[in-house]
């Protein structure tokens, strides 16, 4: 694989592919998977939880669920094999089993060499697993020259890894030169293909982790300094915590080597052209003077520290390359269209008229027995006008230009920018057939954000539009909300000695409703944020009750809907004032590697413990803290109100120091 831009160019679609080689692709073609939304057939997301579960055991260091779950891992592997080899298959399906197979096959090699590593503390077995890796996707990786190869950042992980482990070998590793080689390829290709700038946070963050040490070792300490500041300066743009702490610690060491004088106040004079990739972080730079002194870093670092070890589990890495910050929202294909054919009245048997010949096959595939095909699954979906694809996103574009129009919409809302919603709208119009009934609804979402920063219209009558925009996909009026957070998921029934399932007298019950789209996610927020602006604030808190109940009964994983549960359980604790839920949300966003809204929840903790007087030592640390976090994430708006508040609680300033 490793493919090169003609393979790239002449490849059929992806939307029928497994979720690995989706991936993949994606990010070969430039762009990021975490812009999509996954619905999953039961098989892949067992998968998905088991390698999860895999890679929790290796970093507990409990070696024998680590064997057991890669076992089970491998064996769904083979188990799939076996079947898509011995049934007749047609070429498109053949194509796809011929480009997912070696992607799973890396993926052993990458736990094997996780095992060596992290457990066995084996670094010549680690080596070996990771050079397979390679070989096994790009066997060109040896080359000279990258030019014209397109590879994921899942290769480039596997790439630094390989480059940590030799130079942990120290002098026993005699491969020196392709260490210094494959690390320049790297770091040039990361530089020229990377261009999703959030894709290019997380990856970069790792390479400048392992050059900045190869750095140092060559005696160029200002260097190995100017990457990670350029590093750290752009996981603070996207709210992204994991890898921030390997970074600040690396520049801990560098600032011993090279001592705290004047002259290292001007080290970013010398910063190279990777790290000023990005026009916005040389700004940022130079208006942070002295941006990430020494000082400075030991604040940052120590703050984290201290999140981590309140909020985290000891496993939880801070320098595994293989570990990342996720916000993918994965939804499971049998829950989803089992609760939207309950919730809008549709029996088995109406839903399978004209695609099974019996509706006991519906009953099957929701109880998890048996997968769709593709075509019955989209007949299904179209009935219940449910998305028909696997992998989505909330606006219907093929230009990799919009979605990342979309994703600054989503900072510059983050950060209460909306001069600059209103001009990434504008862009967003231009661009979109807004005909499209997904286009024109998130389009009109934005242009409600800013009216309701503005207040240029009516509460009443944005909140009637919301409505209206959030009932076209959504099949469960409001009113139904309250009772979604106390209802729970129905029990199979059991069977007698002969195997029958006890008969019981027939009663309609309730039934949970599924977890909401990302789209509907924050139309439901907004419609909650309205609801308290206009008195209604119990109708809200029914409102963040039933959604988050939802995810958290759904056989989907919280920490896999992140994108979703995160926002609506932290406005939840707000308007709650819940201290438990806060840091609920606190967990889950550190879990995923997030830190973005971390700083506002605790805070919200903060402020409620502050009625205890006995507290108020404690509520000042956690402020500064917080005000620490806001600055890290150059978050001005907050920062202002922080130190206002600060002042007048404390009568002191929040910046002494």
């Amino acid at each position: 694989m490793g493919c090169r831009m003609e393979e790239l160019n002449n490849r059929n679609s992806l939307k029928e592919y497994d979720l690995i080689y989706f991936v993949f692709s994606t990010q070969r073609d430039g762009k990021s998977p975490e812009k999509y939304e996954y619905i999953l057939t039961w098989k892949e997301y067992q998968m998905e939880y088991i390698w999860g579960c895999f890679q929790a055991m290796v970093f507990m260091k409990r070696r024998d669920w680590a064997e057991s779950l890669y076992y089970n891992y491998k064996k769904m592997i083979e188990m799939e094999r076996s079947k898509r080899r011995t049934r007749s298959a047609g070429e498109e399906s053949r194509k796809s089993w011929e480009n997912t197979e070696p992607l799973w096959e890396m993926n052993l090699c990458r736990g094997r060499a996780m095992i060596a590593y992290w457990i066995d503390k084996k670094l010549t077995e680690a080596e070996e697993y990771l050079v397979k890796a390679l070989n096994v996707t790009f066997p060109d990786w040896e080359l000279e020259d990258w030019k014209g190869f397109r590879i994921s950042l899942i290769e480039l992980e596997n790439a630094l890894a390989l480059v940590r482990v030799w130079g942990e070998q120290g002098n026993a590793c005699r491969n020196s030169g392709s260490k210094r080689n494959l690390l320049a390829h790297c770091g040039h290709y990361i530089e020229k293909y990377v261009t999703d700038k959030e894709e290019h946070a997380k990856i970069y963050s790792k390479y400048a982790w392992v050059e900045a040490e190869e750095r140092i070792n060559a005696g160029d300490a200002k260097g190995a300094l100017s990457l990670c500041m350029g590093a750290v300066a752009e996981l603070g743009r996207f709210g992204i915590e994991y890898f921030m702490i390997p970074l600040l610690k690396k520049m801990g060491e560098i600032y011993k080597i090279i001592g705290n004088c004047k002259e290292e106040t001007k080290v970013k004079q010398s910063m190279d052209r990777m790290q000023m990739r990005y026009e916005e972080t040389r700004k940022q730079i130079e208006n942070h003077e002295p941006f990430l002194s020494k000082g400075r870093c030991d604040k940052y670092l120590g703050v984290l520290v201290r999140l981590r070890k309140r909020f985290l589990d000891r496993w939880y890495p801070e320098n595994s390359i293989f570990w990342n910050c996720s916000q993918r929202i994965y939804h499971l294909d049998c829950e989803m269209v089992k609760r939207e054919r309950i919730a809008r009245g549709i029996s088995q048997e109406e839903l399978a008229d004209g695609i099974y010949q019996f509706g006991g096959e519906i009953g099957r595939f929701e109880r998890r027995e048996v997968m769709l095909n593709s075509r019955r699954y989209k007949e299904i979906t179209r009935k219940l006008a449910l998305p028909d694809k696997r992998y989505l996103h909330d606006i219907r574009t093929t230009m990799q230009e919009v979605l990342e129009l979309k994703r600054d919409l989503q900072f510059c809302a983050g950060k209460h920018q909306y001069d600059g919603i209103k001009v990434l709208l504008r862009q967003m119009e231009e661009k979109l057939d807004m005909n499209v009934m997904e286009n024109w609804r998130i389009v009109r979402y934005y242009h409600n954000v800013v009216a309701i920063n503005e207040r240029s219209r009516p509460y009443e009558e944005i909140l009637s539009e919301d409505l209206k925009l959030l009932e076209l996909t959504w099949s469960i009026p409001l009113e139904a909300l309250a009772e979604q957070a106390v209802l729970e998921p129905r029990k199979r029934r059991a069977k007698n000695r002969k195997g029958e399932k006890s008969k019981k007298p027939h009663r309609k019950k309730k039934t949970i409703y599924r977890p909401p789209f990302k789209m509907e996610a924050l139309l439901l927020n907004q419609i909650a944020i309205l609801l308290k602006l206009l008195g209604r604030e119990e109708e809200a808190l029914n409102l963040y009750k039933g959604v988050t109940r939802m995810i958290e009964k759904s056989v989907v994983r919280p920490e896999y809907q992140y994108g979703t549960y995160a926002l609506l359980l932290a406005n939840m604790a707000k308007t709650n004032c819940s201290i438990e839920d806060d840091e609920k949300v606190i967990k889950l966003s550190l879990r995923c590697g997030k830190i973005g809204g971390v700083g506002v929840d605790y805070l919200t903790i903060a402020c409620a413990m502050q009625d205890d007087s006995s507290n108020r030592e404690c509520c000042i640390q956690m402020m500064k803290d917080i005000y620490s976090l806001f600055e890290l994430l150059d978050d001005r708006k907050n920062m202002l109100a922080l130190e206002d508040y600060f002042r007048g609680e404390f009568n002191m300033e929040i910046n002494e120091n």
